[in-house]
């Protein structure tokens, strides 16, 4: 994956705002990670992985069990052709996808990268600031101990950065992370960005704070 697909992707990220309980139209919807995020907050989300590998995902099942009948809004992981294939094996008339090219990403060159753990032992043993650049309402719904949300838009004139303090920054996959993680760099902060986001912070069993 180059360079110039990461800076085309990351909007994408944010652009699928749709509240947690919207279902698919008939057929399958691509969505970005926010959507299945806000699903799985008030847990309203069946997600099956259809990937031979790739990047953890909380809650995934293996393919092999899906069951007809699901209750919930259903979230294919995989391409939207492959996707389509085992929808139709199986009967499924209205589900989610989300390909992989909106989960995967390489990390970029002089962005240092923390592991969950390392970040959580930054955060809590050393007093590292930890900020969160996710929209406003996927931080209500779930967010990373000891966080304070970074606005997007406009975190480079941000009052709340330390200048002369290194510090964390994180979105739900790791993408948009890096991508301000680099920027900050340039202009002299010394931050790091978190490596898989949200999602890997879950993946490693430690736990998110939750709203209300």
């Amino acid at each position: 994956m180059n360079r110039l697909f990461l800076l085309i992707a990351v909007p994408l990220l944010g652009s699928f705002a749709a509240a947690p309980n919207d279902q698919p139209e008939e057929g399958g919807t691509v969505v970005g990670p926010s959507v299945l995020m806000n699903a799985r907050a008030h847990n309203e989300a069946a997600i099956f992985d259809l990937r031979p590998s790739g990047r953890r995902v909380p809650d995934a099942q293996p393919a092999v069990r899906f069951a007809s009948g699901q209750q919930r809004a259903v979230f294919l992981l995989g391409s939207p052709a492959q996707c389509d294939r085992f929808a139709a094996s199986r009967g499924l008339h209205s589900y989610f996808i989300v390909p992989p090219r909106m989960m995967e990403y390489e990390q970029l060159p002089g962005v240092p990268q923390l592991s969950p753990t390392e970040a959580q032992q930054k955060v809590e043993r050393d007093k590292w600031p930890l900020f969160d650049i996710s929209e406003a309402e996927e931080f209500a719904g779930s967010r990373l101990p000891h966080s304070t949300r970074l606005q997007y838009s406009d975190y480079e004139s941000s009052k709340l950065l330390p200048r002369h303090k290194p510090f964390i920054v994180a979105c739900r996959v790791g993408h948009r992370s890096q991508l301000v993680v680099e920027r900050l760099r340039a202009l002299g902060y010394d931050a790091r960005n978190l490596n898989g986001g949200l999602w890997e912070w879950e993946c490693a069993g430690l736990a998110l704070e939750k709203g209300a």
